[in-house]
């Protein structure tokens, strides 16, 4: 009798339910950020989606942030795994619907504010005094602020090339005066449109363009990668390289089982666009699927209707109902459910699923 009933109340929510959203929240580790402040909280190291991931915001991850960047002047790494502990010990949180995604996120003092006004050049500018503190040295040194805290990274991470022909202008100086500059162009050089103003005269002008370099943790292969091949631990290596700002790199937690889409040659750093993540599950696949609502979780088995990545909303159809349903796949054949399609259930007594209250931390 009561396998009977959990198979009815599994039928129920498979069939009966019109397209009810579950597993839909994700928190999207970031992988740099800039803080200040003692305290840092989910929000400032992940991207938010969904109401129950938005709830997260404030989880305290890390209490006193100076005394740990004191500790490491390289920056403080807030691991996935820390993520992941922090949110299964608040009770109130059902797991199965979060999808947490990203590795680390390293997390370094904030810069001091910019020494330049911004000035986008699609409305009236409003340009406004700074100090003369902040408008130290030369326009050159300026542009070097600027570019730095475009790209989020410190000066020292940086190497800048300017056109020689442009040396008189990047040699105005900017003491007590004001700069005001908006980005005309962008890719391996950057290109700025500057004014630099004083009182109420403009005192030089033009277009600056800056060659980019940024220091960053990279990954290449050890050997050759032919397209189609999983990449492995082994065959991977992590390096520190001088690269355009242009490039994405991928870090090599997020790279291993991952597939090539294209050849790669020993030593070429991997970027986001050579790769994608691994099928994990293949079309006519079966797929251990959890249904949640509320505190209970319903187990089913699905057949997949077409291959799909873990993390990716894969159309399926249960064995014991011939019902279409949408999952979320995850590692070792298995699954969440995210929706389930209206129909009328062929059979209440049907055998293929089992109901099991879900556990809270």
């Amino acid at each position: 009798m009561n396998s009977w009933m959990t198979t009815l109340i599994a039928a129920a929510w498979i069939c009966l339910i019109p397209w009810r959203v579950l597993a839909q929240d994700t928190v999207q580790i970031k992988p740099f950020v800039r803080l200040a402040g003692d305290r840092v909280t989910l929000a400032d190291v992940a991207e938010l989606q969904g109401p129950l991931a938005q709830s997260l915001g404030q989880l305290v991850l890390l209490d006193n942030l100076p005394a740990a960047l004191a500790r490491d002047a390289h920056g403080v790494r807030v691991e996935l795994s820390q993520v992941r502990d922090a949110i299964e010990r608040q009770q109130h949180v059902n797991g199965g619907r979060l999808t947490i995604s990203g590795s680390a996120c390293m997390i370094r003092p904030a810069l001091a504010s910019p020494a330049m006004v911004d000035a986008p050049a699609s409305r009236p500018e409003q340009v406004t005094s700074v100090s003369q503190a902040e408008q130290r040295g030369t326009l050159r040194e300026a542009i070097a602020r600027r570019v730095a805290a475009g790209l989020n990274a410190a000066e020292t991470d940086l190497r800048l090339s300017f056109d020689p022909r442009q040396e008189e202008l990047l040699a105005t100086p900017v003491l007590g005066r004001t700069v005001a500059a908006h980005q005309t162009g962008g890719g391996e050089q950057i290109t700025f449109g500057v004014r630099v103003i004083e009182g109420e005269k403009i005192v030089a002008h033009g277009n600056i363009r800056v060659g980019v370099l940024i220091r960053r943790l990279v990954v290449v292969p050890n050997a050759g990668v032919s397209r189609g091949e999983v990449l492995g631990a082994g065959s991977l290596a992590v390096q520190e390289r001088w690269v355009p700002a242009t490039v994405r790199p991928v870090s090599i937690e997020d790279l291993i089982g991952c597939t090539a889409r294209v050849r790669l040659a020993a030593g070429e750093v991997i970027e986001t666009r050579h790769v994608e993540a691994s099928v994990a599950v293949r079309k006519g696949d079966l797929v251990s699927v959890d249904c949640v609502s509320g505190s209970v979780v319903i187990r089913t088995t699905a057949r997949a209707l077409q291959d799909g990545q873990e993390g990716q909303v894969v159309p399926m159809e249960t064995l014991a109902w011939r019902k279409p349903i949408s999952v979320r796949v995850g590692a070792g054949g298995r699954g969440v459910a995210v929706a389930a399609m209206s129909d009328e259930p062929k059979a209440a007594g049907t055998r293929g699923a089992r109901g099991v209250q879900a556990g809270r931390n």
